[in-house]
């Protein structure tokens, strides 16, 4: 399969996540979420998503230099996943009661499937 079914299905995954996120909300009585940026649950969280970026960059940069055909893609997206895991947990155990680490677990589950489709399933082609 070509360049452009990659796109459309990015695209598909992205249009569907939307209307999912809407009806949830709405099954489950939250207020609509805020396009843009991410509030952190506490200053904990925030300062274990900067040891994770660092974490990322260093091994990014091992993984670069030791291996000369390395897919930085992998790299990427595992950081973009351990991320999500830790949100999805802070979420869950700081602040239950807002019941945002449901939409942050079916954002990891969705992640995943989606990374699972596009790289295996349907490789980018060079």
């Amino acid at each position: 399969m070509g360049n452009s079914t990659f796109w459309i299905l990015i695209f598909a995954f992205c249009i569907a996540g939307y209307f999912f996120d809407k009806l949830l909300r709405k099954k489950l009585n939250m207020p609509k979420s805020v396009f843009g940026g991410y509030k952190h649950v506490n200053s904990l969280h925030v300062k274990l998503e900067i040891v994770l970026f660092i974490i990322y960059l260093i091994a990014s940069f091992i993984y670069i230099y030791k291996f000369e055909n390395a897919n930085i893609g992998y790299a990427i997206m595992t950081y973009l996943g351990v991320t999500w895991i830790l949100r999805s947990w802070m979420e869950w155990k700081y602040d239950r009661e807002s019941k945002e680490y449901i939409f942050s677990i079916i954002g990891l589950v969705s992640f995943i499937v989606m990374f699972l489709i596009l790289f295996y399933i349907v490789p980018p082609t060079a």
